[in-house]
């Protein structure tokens, strides 16, 4: 899926059943994993030696301590 990334439209999103990535259309290889246990996670997506990956940008939210 993909659409502009906003607080708005992450925090709008139903928690799926499996993971799912929302990716932003202004800015190439960023995104936004779903998880069902409700987890929003940025990331990045490249190639390297011919392989993808992901990187783990951060978790969306308040930061619990």
């Amino acid at each position: 899926m993909q659409a502009k990334i906003s607080k708005r439209l992450i925090d709008s999103m139903a928690t799926p059943e499996a993971d799912t990535f929302l990716w932003d259309t202004e800015t190439k290889a960023f995104g936004v994993k779903f998880t069902p246990a409700g987890k929003r996670i940025y990331l990045l997506q490249y190639r390297h030696a011919g392989r993808l990956r992901r990187y783990t940008i951060g978790q969306h939210g308040s930061r619990q301590r």
